[in-house]
């Protein structure tokens, strides 16, 4: 072999390293995209769960009903009544309304609502009517909405 082969041959080693090269870095940046979608998938799934919480499908309506009477249960002196009102049908979801009439001390009646907005079900407020009856009772008049996925609407759906 003679010395312009031999440099040939190196050339040609040194552009395939090259590529190789170019190649090992493509391959260390498709591994490292990888890593990230996996953790931004473990991400969504747990905020998914948080979702199917907060919104959860019609066919749940008892479950949450019961979980919220569970809630109100804690506190049976101050409920005076619970309504469970219409029911609005959206595209994609489904409200149902809901009225409480709670009378009590106004720093319980301050609990209740502090309870409520922690509710892991999406529960709307619409409207609080506070009365005070100069008394150490107060009064307080709650209108909410509970949303709920409509039938046959794929929420969420990550998989």
């Amino acid at each position: 072999m003679n010395g312009a082969d031999l440099y040939s041959e190196i050339n040609e080693l040194l552009i395939k390293r090259g590529h190789l090269r170019e190649e090992q870095l493509s391959l260390q940046s498709t591994v490292q995209d990888k890593e990230e979608i996996e953790k931004a998938w473990s991400i969504l799934q747990v905020e998914k769960e948080s979702l199917y919480t907060a919104i959860p499908s019609l066919d749940e309506l008892p479950l949450v009903l019961g979980k919220l009477e569970s809630l109100l249960d804690r506190h049976s002196g101050a409920v005076q009544l619970i309504r469970i009102g219409d029911t609005y049908f959206e595209d994609d979801y489904v409200t149902v309304g809901l009225t409480l009439h709670l009378a009590d001390q106004a720093h319980q009646l301050q609990g209740i609502l502090q309870q409520l907005e922690e509710f892991p079900h999406l529960a709307l407020t619409d409207q609080i009517l506070w009365f005070n009856t100069g008394g150490m009772e107060s009064r307080m008049e709650l209108h909410l909405r509970l949303v709920f996925m409509a039938p046959g609407y794929p929420a969420f759906v990550f998989e």
